[in-house]
């Protein structure tokens, strides 16, 4: 049932994407801020709820650097849609670093073969079954 709630997201995004971003271009930052949300709530499901070594295997810190894009985009859909300046500028890259400084940190995991990582997740299964 908690997998319903990601997937409607996913649903509500791509219509957005598909039908307002024409209307309106701020609207691409909002249909991007929701995608990354439900994605978001899609890891925490397989992080927390699945105890599958498979889905923590793929969801232990690959999407992290999402979970840092969803303030800047609130930021600019806010900006574009009250301020005259719908443009996207070169000092609006400013509010991504940080998630560029945890997608350089998870480079290591990331990097990993399959099969650490789902060792890497067996044992973290483990110690989450005794809590």
């Amino acid at each position: 049932m908690e997998i319903l709630a990601p997937i409607f997201g996913f649903f509500t995004s791509f219509i957005l994407i598909y039908y307002l971003s024409a209307l309106n271009r701020s609207n691409l930052f909002l249909a991007l801020f929701f995608l990354c949300c439900n994605l978001i709530v899609l890891v925490y499901f397989g992080l927390h709820f699945s105890n599958n070594q498979f889905w923590e295997a793929i969801f232990f810190v690959h999407f992290l650097p999402l979970s840092y894009i969803i303030g800047p985009l609130l930021f600019i859909y806010v900006r574009t849609t009250i301020s005259d300046n719908k443009h996207f500028k070169k000092t609006d890259w400013l509010h991504f670093i940080a998630a560029f400084l945890i997608l350089l940190a998870t480079l290591p995991y990331t990097s990993l073969s399959f099969d650490k990582k789902f060792e890497i997740a067996y044992q973290i299964v483990k110690i989450t079954e005794n809590y």
